[in-house]
């Protein structure tokens, strides 16, 4: 065969054109029996060179240049017959490699380097709806490394501002993430310390008027004055395309809020478990439930943020996890069929799953708002009959039935509870892990009790029995008086004040053990010189604070002075001179049976 003419298989692959000594080469066209088509050029039977596909299958035509049957070189690929998603430049084996344009159906259009199909090197990326544009370095499709996202705005008719908000600065998985400026349309400025699109770390924030504050930042907050943020919240940075990642743009989008950004919700997670033709409605209600009681939610925020510490007429405090809880326990969320522990998980899992909130971790208040929502519907959706406005009945009733009538009600004196917390919490921990192999798992009321056996610190007065009446004070659940369940997880709130109401309970009577008559070798052989050293310092400064907050609070009318210094002395007494020792003793005795084990194999 040489010159024109036409073979076709059997399987009905067709072709036509230019044959070389029985050799498919020159220009041809291929014709697949599925209705696939190539046109151009082809070497030794396969396309090579400059030619066309179109695919019946996908609809998608490329023109362009061919190397070996692969598309390799210069090329334009049209990705739907109305030619609206198409991308030109570099290809090789058949992927997008090189510089290139890509233009999605949607309008968006990305313009840069391409490696296997995907955006990585520099770039630029531009939003066509929604008025914005990236530009910089990306990493497997997601912007990240030192890169300028403007946010376009139309102009405020006679405004002496710029019509945009731009970021200059680091990117890390398409956040803002590093160090970054931050150009307001509404000519304020934000120069510093970037996690998570949102300010933290050290920075410096002008505001529009020219004054200029300049320090630390927490989660989009100024850390002196907490309840204030600058300016409007910064926006989120899109992904590149929903085509190409419908998941992450679910997740960028964001709901405007009538709250203030003080207070704008994050349900996101829950109105995902609604019907998508609800959420708009759901998110409306329950934004009106919550401007309902808009000016309580702040006053109980205050007032819980504020426990343990020396108020002062300019300075207000962060909701620590800790205090939290203790609102949560005060209103009795906890005896509705789910313990603090599993509403800790619960919010974990749903806004800081990569996180160990410790019960120093802070919470704004949008994020104290959204927390109450997200228990409120864990706890009451079966409860509710109707399936319209869930999310804002199971918030109301939560405010009805709970905080209400029983917030700001205190069970247990601030200024107690605030000390030794740090080291309980490491306590906590160390026993949560060495009692469970499920590191999620808390403490439960058996381990509790068992702990306290194990460190000798059961006596005449205090008794399993009696542990058992103080876990049970405020959780019913645990024993009614009848009928008992060991098997409830404790969270560390819980665990902490369990140890509070023992450490009432010994000092009555402080029992010497056995292996206290040689305390102080003891505990110097179970702890470093230097945690000695620490520790002491610590929890001097601790007593000499709390001392100093408990005579303010006792010329308040929260009790006599006389009690409280006496209460306070007694508690320091049971943690470091019972409490403590009796821990690190059980785990010095614990290393040595371990050495033993480890000897004899």
């Amino acid at each position: 065969m040489h010159g024109r003419g036409e073979y076709i298989w059997p399987d009905g692959l067709k072709y036509q054109g230019d044959f070389k000594s029985n050799v498919l080469m020159g220009h041809g066209i291929y014709t697949w029996p599925n209705g696939s088509i190539y046109e151009g050029e082809v070497r030794n039977g396969v396309r090579h060179g400059v030619g066309t596909y179109k695919c019946a299958k996908t609809n998608t035509v490329y023109k362009g240049q061919w190397c070996l049957g692969k598309r390799q070189g210069k090329g334009i690929m049209y990705y739907n017959q109305a030619a609206t998603s198409w991308y030109k430049g570099d290809w090789l084996n058949n992927c997008r490699e090189g510089w290139g344009v890509r233009r999605y159906p949607s309008g968006n259009v990305y313009e840069g380097q391409w490696v296997n199909n995907i955006q990585h090197g520099d770039g630029v990326m531009k939003w066509i709806r929604l008025d914005q544009q990236y530009s910089g370095q990306w990493v497997n499709g997601i912007q990240e490394g030192k890169g300028t996202h403007t946010w376009f705005r139309k102009r405020v008719p006679c405004s002496q501002y710029p019509c945009m908000n731009e970021y200059s600065g680091e990117f890390v998985q398409g956040m803002r993430h590093g160090k970054g400026k931050f150009l307001y349309a509404s000519g304020a400025v934000y120069c510093g310390e970037w996690e998570h699109d949102q300010k933290h770390g050290q920075g410096k924030y002008v505001f529009e008027g020219g004054c200029i504050y300049e320090g630390e930042f927490v989660k989009d907050w100024m850390a002196e004055f907490p309840a204030f943020t600058p300016g409007p919240s910064a926006p989120s940075t899109p992904y590149p395309d929903n085509n190409d990642s419908p998941k992450r743009l679910i997740e960028s989008r964001k709901i405007s809020s009538m709250l203030g950004s003080d207070m704008a919700l994050n349900v996101q997670a829950l109105l995902n478990r609604l019907p998508e033709t609800h959420r708009d409605q759901e998110f409306k209600q329950v934004e009106f439930a919550v401007l309902r009681h808009i000016g309580l939610l702040r006053e109980i925020y205050s007032f819980y943020s504020s426990l343990g510490h020396q108020q002062t007429p300019d300075k207000t405090f962060p909701l620590t996890h800790l205090q939290f809880s203790r609102l949560l326990k005060d209103c009795k969320v906890h005896q509705h069929g789910m313990t603090l522990a599993q509403i800790d998980r619960l919010i974990n899992e749903y806004f800081q799953p990569d996180v160990v909130c410790s019960p120093s971790t802070t919470i704004l208040p949008r994020e104290y708002v959204s927390y109450l929502i997200t228990a409120a519907y864990h706890i009451y959706c079966k409860d509710v009959e109707s399936s319209n406005n869930l999310l804002a009945t199971c918030f109301s009733k939560l405010m009805r039935q709970n905080i209400i009538p029983n917030a700001k009600n205190v069970k247990v004196h601030p200024v107690i509870a605030c000390n030794h917390q740090e080291r309980c919490w490491d306590i906590f921990q160390a026993l949560c892990k060495a009692n469970s192999a499920n590191t999620d798992k808390a403490l439960t009321v058996r381990q509790f009790i068992l702990m306290l056996k194990d460190l000798c610190l059961y006596d005449n007065d205090l008794t399993a029995s009696k542990v058992l009446e103080i876990v049970s004070l405020e959780n019913p659940a645990v024993y009614d008086g009848t009928h008992s369940n060991l098997e409830l997880e404790m969270a560390f709130l819980e665990f902490f004040e369990a140890l509070l109401g023992c450490a009432d309970v010994k000092c009555k009577s402080i029992q010497t053990t056995k292996w206290q008559t040689d305390t102080d070798h003891q505990y110097e052989t179970a702890v470093s010189s230097h945690e000695m050293a620490r520790l002491f310092t610590r929890e001097k400064t601790e007593q000499t604070q709390y001392q100093a907050l408990a005579l303010k609070e006792a010329d308040e009318g929260t009790g006599s002075e006389a009690d409280l210094e006496d209460r306070i002395k007694k508690t320091q007494q049971f943690f470091t001179q019972t409490f403590f020792p009796a821990y690190e003793h059980s785990v010095k005795e614990l290393v040595k049976e371990r050495l033993k084990l480890t000897e004899k194999s």
